[in-house]
Protein backbone atom coordinates (compact mmCIF):
# COMPACT_ATOMS: atom_id res chain seq x y z
CA UNK A 1 0.00 0.00 0.00
CA UNK A 2 1.20 3.27 -1.01
CA UNK A 3 2.15 5.93 1.86
CA UNK A 4 0.18 9.31 1.62
CA UNK A 5 2.34 12.07 1.01
CA UNK A 6 1.76 14.91 3.87
CA UNK A 7 0.37 17.78 3.19
CA UNK A 8 1.89 20.69 4.55
CA UNK A 9 -0.46 23.61 3.76
CA UNK A 10 -3.70 23.57 5.89
CA UNK A 11 -6.01 25.13 3.84
CA UNK A 12 -5.10 22.37 1.15
CA UNK A 13 -5.20 19.53 3.80
CA UNK A 14 -9.31 20.99 4.33
CA UNK A 15 -10.41 21.83 1.13
CA UNK A 16 -9.13 18.04 0.36
CA UNK A 17 -11.24 16.23 3.78
CA UNK A 18 -13.90 18.81 2.85
CA UNK A 19 -14.72 17.63 -0.61
CA UNK A 20 -13.77 13.86 -0.07
CA UNK A 21 -16.12 14.57 2.90
CA UNK A 22 -19.03 15.94 0.52
CA UNK A 23 -18.94 13.72 -1.68
CA UNK A 24 -19.30 10.85 0.72
CA UNK A 25 -22.31 12.65 2.19
CA UNK A 26 -23.61 13.34 -1.44
CA UNK A 27 -23.50 9.57 -2.06
CA UNK A 28 -25.09 8.74 1.21
CA UNK A 29 -28.11 11.01 0.05
CA UNK A 30 -28.15 9.40 -3.47
CA UNK A 31 -28.44 6.09 -1.39
CA UNK A 32 -31.22 7.18 1.01
CA UNK A 33 -33.39 9.06 -2.01
CA UNK A 34 -35.62 5.96 -3.02
CA UNK A 35 -36.16 5.24 0.93
CA UNK A 36 -37.26 8.66 1.29
CA UNK A 37 -39.30 9.44 -1.66
CA UNK A 38 -41.24 5.26 -1.05
CA UNK A 39 -39.81 4.24 -4.53
CA UNK A 40 -39.02 1.19 -1.77
CA UNK A 41 -41.90 0.59 -0.24
CA UNK A 42 -42.92 2.26 3.13
CA UNK A 43 -40.74 5.19 4.84
CA UNK A 44 -38.77 4.38 7.75
CA UNK A 45 -38.09 7.05 9.98
CA UNK A 46 -34.66 5.88 10.29
CA UNK A 47 -33.79 6.45 6.93
CA UNK A 48 -35.46 9.93 7.07
CA UNK A 49 -33.24 10.67 10.53
CA UNK A 50 -30.05 9.64 8.71
CA UNK A 51 -31.56 11.72 5.71
CA UNK A 52 -32.08 14.74 7.25
CA UNK A 53 -28.80 13.93 9.73
CA UNK A 54 -26.37 13.79 6.29
CA UNK A 55 -27.83 16.98 4.80
CA UNK A 56 -27.33 18.76 7.94
CA UNK A 57 -24.00 17.74 8.42
CA UNK A 58 -22.98 18.45 4.66
CA UNK A 59 -24.48 22.03 5.53
CA UNK A 60 -22.02 22.23 8.64
CA UNK A 61 -19.60 21.01 6.26
CA UNK A 62 -20.05 24.04 4.01
CA UNK A 63 -20.80 26.57 7.24
CA UNK A 64 -24.08 27.21 5.49
CA UNK A 65 -25.17 28.38 8.66
CA UNK A 66 -22.65 30.63 10.27
CA UNK A 67 -23.92 34.39 10.12
CA UNK A 68 -22.65 36.42 6.79
CA UNK A 69 -19.41 37.24 7.08
CA UNK A 70 -18.51 41.02 6.54
CA UNK A 71 -17.36 42.07 3.31
CA UNK A 72 -14.07 44.58 4.21
CA UNK A 73 -13.15 46.50 1.11
CA UNK A 74 -9.94 48.85 1.24
CA UNK A 75 -12.04 51.90 0.25
CA UNK A 76 -14.02 52.12 3.78
CA UNK A 77 -13.15 50.85 6.91
CA UNK A 78 -15.34 48.11 8.96
CA UNK A 79 -17.73 49.57 11.40
CA UNK A 80 -17.80 48.28 14.39
CA UNK A 81 -21.30 47.14 16.14
CA UNK A 82 -21.50 50.23 18.33
CA UNK A 83 -21.05 52.62 15.46
CA UNK A 84 -23.66 50.69 13.88
CA UNK A 85 -26.23 50.29 16.79
CA UNK A 86 -25.33 54.13 16.66
CA UNK A 87 -26.37 54.40 13.51
CA UNK A 88 -29.62 52.47 13.59
CA UNK A 89 -30.77 53.63 16.72
CA UNK A 90 -30.55 57.56 15.39
CA UNK A 91 -32.19 56.27 12.12
CA UNK A 92 -35.02 54.73 14.35
CA UNK A 93 -35.23 58.10 16.15
CA UNK A 94 -35.69 60.05 13.07
CA UNK A 95 -38.23 57.92 11.87
CA UNK A 96 -40.07 57.79 15.55
CA UNK A 97 -39.81 62.08 15.36
CA UNK A 98 -41.23 62.00 11.50
CA UNK A 99 -44.02 59.65 12.50
CA UNK A 100 -45.11 61.90 15.70
CA UNK A 101 -45.18 64.99 13.54
CA UNK A 102 -47.21 63.46 10.95
CA UNK A 103 -49.89 62.57 13.23
CA UNK A 104 -50.25 65.55 15.10
CA UNK A 105 -50.50 67.48 11.28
Amino acid sequence: MDELAPVNDHAQMQAMVRTHLAMKLKDLCEALEPYIDGTLGPVSSRHVTNYTNALKLLGQLYRVYDPPRAVITNDEPLETAKAVRTRVMGQLLELERRARTTKTA
